[in-house]
């Protein structure tokens, strides 16, 4: 959401909670003194600050009475009965309260008071209440030259003040000057601990602005700032709400969904916790929590909460956050076009307009959103007419308020350009496109420089993808192969390129510095991970944040002495490890006799296919939208999971429903894709997104016939793979892959893994736990396959670690740098298999004394710390009792291995049966062994699964189809 708590004031911080229960007024008293009424007076202010036992209105009104008795008046008292007001849904009576109490400071000679500043702080938040952000912002501005008149420009104060007026722009969707108010007043506000409260929820909301502008990774840090917060703040302090909520959201905008997940499902405990189900931090958290699911491919789980959220809002006052439920009725339109549920989504669209409708200036960051998604609902309707309409209603705001560099911007501004190109103005469509393309690649440029690129690689995806289409339609191939690329760019491209780099270094200084600058960045990351889960939860020991705090502080004096070091000796280090598109001549040149490179893109309604061949540069489109191609991706791969249910020997197969492979397959390799290809005998994939979820050798290249139950019509399909071998690229790189000299074999896997008494390692963090480890079941064939892999390589120096040997100690001391392959067959893990993982793993055999370092899982951060000179690393890696998993797809550990030094790796990409991952990975290595390419040695090792009968599934790809060639 745009908004969460983005107009709180110094009092709100100090005073707001929820609404207090209903109670029976306190007795009221004859006579008092003066300090008794004090005293109760400080009593009820601490109650309501405490959030436990918070007075009722009807015990505030009879104190108020009591002073009035008196002729005296509390500023304070009078506050707190206003928010009580506020929170019980009367704003407008928490105003005239407000209005009273000014009327009498400025009576009683306080007109030039910091109560009186704080009084108008107060009434500007229940104008916001009540919808009145003019009018807020007017208060907030009277509030602002005040302070300064009374405490200076400098203070604290006046600095606060200027961040609540940065919150008022900020919630009318003037995102450019709030950051400029933001970064003028928090470096005030951090130095007074004083303003604690108030700068927790700022700096929240200072993240919340940050990650709308684009830059996600300096979101994430004031995110954490905000978060590292909360144990000084109050138990149930809304700060420490707001700060999980920017935290979780940053992570999912990184793609971070695991962790995101986790800090978001605690803030929605603790929301229900302190306000209940029907109250507007528990919905706003389950409105974000609901997005990350839905990012996961559970729609189901999405849908429900965004329901269950919607209906929670009837009748609550959503107070700061009006945009809210038409944020939820935007989700559910991506649920429902995820579905392939076209009208619904445009209801569900049409319906956040609707409730937006008097909202104002607060809601037009979301109905922004609202119209961007409904032009491109219009556009695979082909209604170009609406479709512009609605995108020029967003840009008039982007425009004006959001940075040119915004992913929201782009993504709106891109939209358009493509809309002209479908109307015919092509021209003006190309020259917007440059345009907007010239903004994100300075942007990417800028973010390499600082180490922030890699959540706008994925914000800029699609926009890049727009560009593509565009200047193909413009007869700019040179421009679309250039997009392309940019497209495919991800942070294992990054990895991939950094690597080509390290290895050209001339110094040898400069190699060895930039691989310590990327393991200490590794690392980096691993203890950023740690602690994103050590602050969410609210349990953790303080003395293990700080431990953690401690280290990041260590790694980031190490981070910069290496960067220093690194950029005295080779200072084009950062500019050449930032991927750039090649030229057509220059990828040419790195393409190997019989090769082609494959780049599908799946574009808003076509899908296009760009081919490079040593004869040139070919490109073609087929009328497949994005959300059908999605759709394909998504039924193939449940058909995956259902052709991995039939047990060995019971004689029954699973059907393998051909027609989304052949949706998918026709769209990229179309006739005249085909006719180029003629020829070729490899294919590197240079792809993104969904589609590289699958190995697309198990697509079809012309229409299946037979029906789908007849084993002998699956293998008799034109399953690409019977074509072509097929490997995939992280990215077109420039430099050259290292030489190496290393020859030897190393095969690590069946771990011993037979129950014994289990311990947890480390106390629920991040160590593995020992029972659930040993639990896994055994893998009876991984050391009869490695054992092969080694007969078949027939290298001189040949070795095994397994059994009680294959633990994460042997593994880290032994010298790696001899061995030209290496492989592992054990079980892979992923984030979430296990209640304490993290990232993906391999495991190993569980020590008898457990330690940080040797806990049963090889992770990715351990892999990467590896030091690698293998031409090849083949996963055989199994997560259950009759499957493999390398993680669902090859970009977690690959990027470790590659990390590590790995030039190549066969992943799996969903679970494997051992006896089928025994004989291909076996045989893909022989055939290497025999003089074939790796990809051609994999290729021949599935066409003589699919048609060997006596493999039980062997005609379904679930079976035949897991591996895929990572080849750098």
């Amino acid at each position: 959401m745009t908004r969460f708590l983005t107009t709180i004031s110094l009092a709100a911080l100090l005073l707001l909670g929820s609404t207090p229960a209903t109670a029976a007024p306190a007795a009221p008293q004859a006579a008092s003194t003066k300090p008794d009424r004090d005293s109760r007076i400080a009593d009820l202010v601490a109650r309501y600050q405490a959030g436990s036992d918070r007075p009722t209105l009807p015990e505030l009104e009879a104190m108020l009475a009591e002073l009035a008795r008196y002729g005296e008046f509390d500023s304070g008292l009078s506050q707190v009965y206003a928010y009580s007001l506020a929170r019980a849904g009367q704003a407008g009576k928490a105003i005239a309260v407000m209005d009273e109490l000014i009327a009498v400071l400025a009576e009683k000679g306080f007109a030039e008071t910091r109560d009186m500043g704080d009084t108008l702080l107060a009434r500007a938040v229940f104008q916001d209440v009540k919808g009145d952000a003019a009018g807020a912002l007017e208060t907030r501005y009277k509030a602002q030259a005040l302070f300064i008149r009374v405490d200076g420009p400098q203070s604290g104060r006046a600095a606060t003040i200027k961040a609540q007026i940065a919150g008022s722009l900020f919630g009318r969707g003037q995102l450019r000057d709030a950051l400029i108010a933001y970064n003028e007043a928090l470096p005030v506000m951090e130095q007074d601990p004083e303003l604690l409260r108030v700068y927790a929820v700022q700096m929240s909301n200072y993240a919340n602005a940050l990650r709308l502008a684009g830059d996600l990774d300096g979101a994430l840090t004031a995110s954490r700032k905000a978060v590292a917060l909360r144990d000084q703040l109050p138990a149930g302090h809304p700060a420490v709400l707001y700060a999980i909520h920017n935290l979780g959201t940053t992570l999912m905008d990184l793609g971070r969904y695991g962790e995101a997940e986790i800090v978001l499902r605690d803030g929605v405990d603790l929301a229900r916790k302190l306000g209940g189900k029907q109250n507007v931090d528990t919905v706003g958290l389950s409105y974000r929590l609901a997005q990350v699911l839905a990012r996961q491919g559970r729609t189901v789980e999405a849908e429900a909460l965004l329901d269950n959220a919607l209906a929670a809002l009837d009748g609550v006052n959503t107070g700061v956050n009006p945009d809210l439920p038409g944020l939820i009725h935007l989700e559910l339109a991506e649920v429902a076009l995820a579905g392939g549920n076209r009208t619904e989504a445009t209801a569900q669209l049409d319906a956040g307009l609707k409730v937006l409708e008097g909202v104002g200036a607060n809601g037009d960051t979301t109905r922004a959103r609202l119209r961007t998604r409904l032009a491109e609902t219009r556009l695979l309707d082909g209604d170009y007419a609406a479709a512009r309409d609605q995108v020029e209603q967003a840009l008039t705001y982007y425009e004006r308020d959001m940075p040119p560099a915004a992913p929201d911007r782009i993504r709106a501004a891109m939209l358009h350009a493509l809309i002209l190109a479908r109307q015919g103005e092509t021209t003006r469509a190309l020259s917007e496109a440059e345009t907007v393309s010239a903004v994100m690649v300075a942007s990417l440029d800028q973010g390499a420089v600082h180490g922030r690129q890699s959540g706008l690689l994925q914000a800029y995806q699609v926009a890049f993808i727009r560009y593509a289409d565009i200047a193909v339609t413009a007869g700019r191939s040179d421009l679309a192969f250039a997009a392309a690329q940019r497209a495919a760019h991800s942070e294992i491209a990054a990895t991939s390129q950094a690597l080509a780099v390290r290895a050209t270094a001339a110094d040898p200084r400069a190699a060895d510095l930039a691989r310590r600058l990327q393991d200490a960045q590794m690392t980096r990351l691993r203890l950023d991970r740690e602690r994103t889960f050590a602050r969410s939860r609210a349990g953790t020991q303080a003395g293990q944040i700080e431990q953690i705090d401690r280290d990041i502080v260590a790694v980031d004096v190490e981070l910069a002495n290496l960067a220093g070091a690194l950029d005295a000796i080779f200072p084009d280090f950062d500019r050449l490890s930032n991927p750039e598109p090649l030229g057509l001549k220059a990828v040419q040149a790195g393409l190997a006799r019989g090769h082609a490179v494959v780049m599908p893109l799946l574009g808003d309604d076509k899908v296009l296919t760009f081919v490079v061949t040593r004869r040139g540069l070919t490109w073609d489109t087929a009328p497949l939208d994005r959300v059908s191609a999605h759709q394909a991706i998504d039924a193939i791969r449940k058909d995956i999971d259902l052709g991995m249910l039939p047990a060995v020997g019971t004689g029954r197969e699973a059907e393998f429903d051909r027609q989304p492979a052949w949706r998918l397959g026709g769209a990229i390799f179309t006739p005249k894709i085909q006719a180029v290809l003629k020829g070729t005998r490899e294919l590197d994939i240079l792809g993104s997104g969904a589609l590289m979820s699958l190995p697309l050798g198990l697509l079809l290249t012309e229409a299946p016939q037979g029906t789908d139950s007849d084993p002998a019509a699956l293998r008799d399909s034109a399953w690409l793979i019977r074509s072509f071998a097929v490997s995939v690229k992280p990215g077109l790189v420039t430099g050259k892959t290292a030489k190496t000299k290393a020859s030897g074999f190393l095969g690590v896997g069946a771990p011993v893994l037979a129950a014994e008494d289990g311990e947890t390692f480390r106390g629920g963090n991040s160590m593995a736990d020992a029972e659930a480890l040993r639990r896994l079941p055994g893998l009876p064939m991984a050391e009869a396959e490695l054992e092969r892999m080694r007969q078949a390589l027939g290298l001189d120096r040949s070795d095994l670690l397994t059994g009680r040997n294959a633990t994460e100690t042997r593994l880290k001391q032994a010298d790696l740098s001899g061995y030209s392959v290496i492989a592992f067959a054990t079980h892979g893990l992923v984030s979430g298999n296990l209640e304490t993982l993290r990232e993906p793993a391999l495991v190993l055999t569980p020590p008898d004394q457990p330690s940080a370092d040797d806990d049963g899982l090889l992770t990715a951060s351990d892999v990467a710390g590896l030091r690698l000179r293998a031409r090849w690393v083949i996963l055989s890696a199994c997560n259950s009792g009759t499957g493999r998993d390398a993680g669902g797809s090859y970009s977690g550990l690959a990027k470790a291995f590659m990390q590590a030094g790995a030039d190549n790796l066969l992943v799996s990409m969903w679970p494997v049966r051992d006896d089928v991952a025994d004989r291909l990975s076996v045989e893909t290595v022989r055939g290497h062994a025999r003089g074939d390419s790796q990809a051609e040695a994999l290729r021949q090792a599935v066409l003589a699964l699919i048609v060997d009968e006596s493999v039980p599934g062997s005609a379904n790809p679930a079976i035949w189809a897991p591996f895929s060639l990572v080849a750098r």
